[in-house]
């Protein structure tokens, strides 16, 4: 639409000056003068300049309608509704606190569950029990289809199980997904923050971070080390580099006490 219009504003003049001449020269009439001319292309140019503009609405318009269906689409969906339960210590009839230590250091305790990917689809997981502790590796494989990411997206609450009960110790947990998001912005102002990229920021814990990312030779191969801009949505980086500077950019909460281990 662009070019059409800009085209059509430096295009128009000349062509309606070559077919008036071509026109005057087949019927024997006064070729075209300056005074003609001149006062053609004035007019012309006032007639040209109102359509690009007019043609130029129609992307910005196209646009502004389809930003604004898909946010009123967001907005006209039901609120979530998460129904994990939360790990607490259980107070005792005496009002003492009773924490067990199963309890402090289970994570996840999922109880015979039964999911779906949505409310539309077949159920995928059925009688589904799981326990999993604080600073273990858990791997859940299978085949495509089979209900993996559906099991994720129940334990972060983006999913309600039509059965069964899922408890967590904290509903802030940190997720990397499959197709990575990320901003135009700096490596740096992603793994810290927009807002937290001054000299608030905890150098040696920063380090610490992108050592565990294994971000650290990615970064020196970029051009402005970890002040280079990445474009939009990670157009500079790999796949995997995509992945890795995603898992840095998770709120990890504060530093550790000294001695824990990342």
């Amino acid at each position: 639409m662009t070019i059409l219009g800009h085209g059509t504003e430096i295009l128009v003049p000349v062509a309606t000056l070559i077919f008036y001449a071509i026109k005057a020269h087949l019927h024997g009439r006064t070729s075209l003068n300056p005074t003609t001319a001149f006062t053609s292309i004035a007019i012309i140019t006032l007639v040209t300049a109102s359509a690009n503009t007019l043609i130029s609405i129609f992307p910005h318009f196209a646009n502004t309608y389809g930003c604004a269906t898909r946010i009123q689409a967001y907005l006209l969906e039901p609120s979530g509704d998460d129904r994990r339960i939360l790990i607490k210590p259980r107070v005792a009839d005496n009002n003492v606190i009773e924490t067990s230590t199963f309890h402090k250091s289970l994570a996840v305790n999922i109880e015979d569950i039964a999911l779906r990917p949505d409310d539309a689809a077949n159920t995928c997981l059925d009688g589904i029990s799981m326990q999993l502790t604080k600073g273990s590796l858990n791997v859940i494989c299978g085949a495509i289809g089979t209900g993996k990411t559906t099991l994720i997206r129940a334990i972060l609450g983006d999913l309600n199980p039509d059965r069964g009960s899922i408890s967590v110790s904290t509903k802030r947990i940190g997720y990397c997904a499959q197709k990575p998001w990320l901003i135009n912005a700096t490596v740096k102002s992603i793994i810290c923050g927009l807002g937290d990229c001054g000299t608030e920021v905890d150098q040696g814990w920063y380090k610490t971070v992108v050592h565990a990312c294994d971000l650290e030779k990615d970064i020196e191969e970029l051009s402005a080390k970890d002040k280079t801009i990445i474009g939009s949505r990670g157009v500079t980086l790999s796949g995997g580099q995509k992945q890795r500077l995603v898992c840095g950019s998770i709120d990890l909460g504060p530093k550790p006490p000294k001695g824990d281990k990342f």
